[in-house]
């Protein structure tokens, strides 16, 4: 989900249109309103009116499904998804933590591994500081040595940043 994020800004800086869908909102046979949700907090335009004016104008679409393990109706989903590439040229990006999705077997898959040594220090480094935060066994995914990285360069000066740090992590991953 993390570097999924990192994606669709960086798709949507190179001026391609993003539709960010959980896959936990998506009820069966409903790929319309999942699209409905994602798009109206940007804008009032239809979905298919957005995704119609980015395929005529050549600006790239991709759907990206968050969290497809947490969807009860995977396989129509994704019936519907590739339905929806057959009107609109577009990519499909899904994030899941089951490595063995029957669905998804004949597409390209990437396996993140936890970073290790100079990537954890560039990652911190990167989200505020890398004060404690690289060398740390506490912080073993991106997503927390980024959120230990950004909490820790906002403490004010002389703040206990061990245990302010892991519990503002803890409150903010249960969110």
């Amino acid at each position: 989900t993390h570097l999924a994020k990192h994606t669709a800004m960086n798709l949507t800086d190179r001026g391609q249109m993003v539709v960010w869908i959980d896959a936990d909102d998506y009820r069966k046979g409903q790929l319309g309103q999942s699209l409905r949700r994602a798009v109206s907090p940007f804008s009032t335009q239809e979905a298919h009116s957005l995704l119609a004016k980015a395929a005529e104008g050549g600006s790239g679409i991709t759907f990206i499904i968050d969290a497809l393990e947490k969807c009860p109706h995977s396989e129509k989903l994704l019936e519907q998804l590739h339905a929806l590439q057959n009107q609109y040229p577009a990519a499909i990006l899904i994030t899941t933590t089951k490595a063995d999705t029957p669905q998804l077997a004949a597409t390209c898959r990437v396996d993140l591994a936890a970073p290790a040594g100079p990537e954890r220090v560039q990652i911190a480094t990167t989200y505020g500081t890398s004060d404690r935060v690289a060398e740390s066994e506490e912080y073993r995914t991106r997503l927390a040595i980024t959120l230990a990285s950004q909490v820790i360069s906002d403490l004010p000066p002389g703040a206990d940043s061990n245990t302010e740090t892991f519990v503002a992590i803890k409150a903010e991953i249960a969110n």
